[in-house]
C-alpha cells in the first residue's frame, strides 16, 4: 500500500477482527474477555512502536514488555528488545551482558506477508565472544562467513529479538544495547507518505499475525484439564516470536477454591527453567503483586533431584506455592533454556484438597 489512509483502515480492519474474534471465542467468562481486550491494547501499542515509529534504515530498539505492556508469553525473570532489520544493510550491535545468565539474538524473516514469520538465524551467550568486562559486539550482513560474532541475514530477513534471562525477577531499568545500520540512509528528518503507509501497513500485519493467536480456546476435552504435556522442543519451525534455544512444556489448570494442582518433575542442568501461569491472551498473571512465577532454581530438590510446584486459589503457604491470581482456570507454562540437548522428564500432575498439600 502506498496510501497511508488505506494502511490505516487495514489497521482499524485488524483491530476489528481481533475484536471479533474475542467476541466469537466459545466460553470466555467476563475476566477473560477483559484481559484479551487489554491485550489487544498492548499489541496495538506495540505495533505502533515497533514498526510505525521505527525503521530498518535507522533502528532502535523496542522494549516489548513495559511495566504493565504484556505481549507473546512473556516472563518475570527476562527483558525483550525488538528491532526492524532489511537485508539492504549491514547493523553493528553492541551492549553489556548486564548480570544475564542468558542473552540471545533470534533473527525473523517472512518470504510472503508480515503475518508468517519464521526464524532466520539464531545465537547466544554461549557462542559469542564475551569480553571479561561483558561487553560485547556483533555484526548483522548478507555476509555468509563472518565468525563467532556475526549473524547471516537472508534475504526474507525483517527483525530481530534480543532476549537477556537473569536469575530473578528482570529489572526494568534502562538497557545497554545499541543498533546501528552500518551503511543506511542519511537520516533526514522527513517521512514520505509513501513509507508511513508502509508501516502502518506492517503494524497492522503484526496485529493480524497476533490476532490468528489469541485468544486461546480453553479445552473442551475433560481429560485436558490439570495435566502438563510432555517437554518438547520446536525447533526452527515456531512460526513466531520464540527460538529454538526454548524447550516448552504447557497445560491447563482448572481448580475449585479448596483444590490445588500439585507438579512434579525432575530437575536438568540448564541456564534457566520456570513455570509460569498465563492466561488465554498468552499473558502471564499479575506477577507484581501474586506469586504466579516460579524460578526453578529457587526450588529446594529432593535426594534425587525431584522438585514440587503447587498450584492453588489461595496465597502461597510454602515454596513453590503459586498463587492465580483471582483465576480458577489459566494456562500453565514451562520453559527451559540451554539444556545441554537432554530433554526434561514428564511433569507429573494431581489434583487434591488444598488443606492436605504439606507447605
Amino acid at each position: 500500500m502506498s496510501n497511508p489512509r488505506e494502511s490505516l483502515a487495514a489497521l482499524v480492519q485488524a483491530l476489528s477482527a481481533g475484536a471479533q474474534k474475542i467476541d466469537d471465542t466459545p466460553d470466555l467468562d467476563d475476566l477473560d474477555r477483559s484481559e484479551a481486550y487489554r491485550n489487544l491494547m498492548d499489541l496495538t501499542s506495540f505495533g505502533i512502536e515497533g514498526f510505525t515509529e521505527n525503521d530498518a534504515g535507522h533502528p532502535h530498539w523496542v522494549s516489548i514488555l513495559t511495566g504493565s505492556r504484556k505481549i507473546g508469553g512473556d516472563n518475570q525473570h527476562a527483558r525483550y528488545f525488538f528491532a526492524p532489520l532489511s537485508p539492504r544493510y549491514r547493523y553493528r550491535i553492541r551492549g553489556q551482558l548486564q548480570g544475564a545468565i542468558y542473552l540471545g539474538f533470534t533473527v525473523y524473516g517472512c518470504e510472503k506477508d508480515e503475518e508468517h514469520m519464521h526464524i532466520v538465524a539464531n545465537t547466544n551467550s554461549s557462542s559469542i565472544h564475551i569480553n571479561p568486562d561483558g561487553s560485547f559486539e556483533l555484526e548483522l550482513s548478507t555476509d555468509k562467513d563472518g565468525g563467532a560474532n556475526h549473524i547471516h541475514l537472508q534475504p526474507e530477513t525483517n527483525s530481530i529479538i534480543l532476549r537477556q534471562y537473569f536469575a530473578a525477577p528482570a529489572l526494568r531499568g534502562d538497557h545497554s544495547f545499541e543498533i546501528e545500520a552500518l551503511d543506511g540512509p542519511a537520516p533526514s528528518g522527513v517521512v514520505s507518505s509513501e513509507e508511513m503507509a508502509r508501516r502502518i501497513a506492517q503494524t497492522a500485519a503484526f496485529l493480524r499475525g497476533w490476532v490468528n493467536m489469541t485468544p486461546m480456546q480453553w479445552p473442551t476435552d475433560e481429560a485436558a484439564w490439570n495435566q502438563v504435556c510432555p517437554p518438547f522442543n520446536t525447533g526452527d519451525s515456531t512460526g513466531h516470536w520464540s527460538t529454538p534455544d526454548n524447550i516448552h512444556a504447557f497445560g491447563y489448570f482448572r481448580l475449585a477454591e479448596d483444590e490445588a494442582l500439585v507438579l512434579r518433575g525432575t530437575a536438568v542442568p540448564c541456564s534457566y527453567w520456570s513455570c509460569h501461569l498465563w492466561n488465554t491472551a498468552m499473558q502471564t498473571f499479575d506477577f507484581d503483586n501474586f506469586r504466579c512465577a516460579q524460578l526453578g532454581r529457587q526450588l529446594p530438590l529432593d535426594e534425587s533431584g525431584g522438585w514440587r510446584i503447587v498450584i492453588a486459589r489461595c496465597a502461597p503457604r510454602g515454596s513453590g506455592w503459586l498463587d492465580t491470581a483471582g483465576h480458577h482456570r489459566g494456562f500453565i507454562y514451562f520453559r527451559w533454556l540451554e539444556t545441554g540437548h537432554q530433554m526434561p522428564g514428564p511433569i507429573q500432575a494431581e489434583v487434591v484438597k488444598v488443606d492436605t498439600v504439606e507447605n
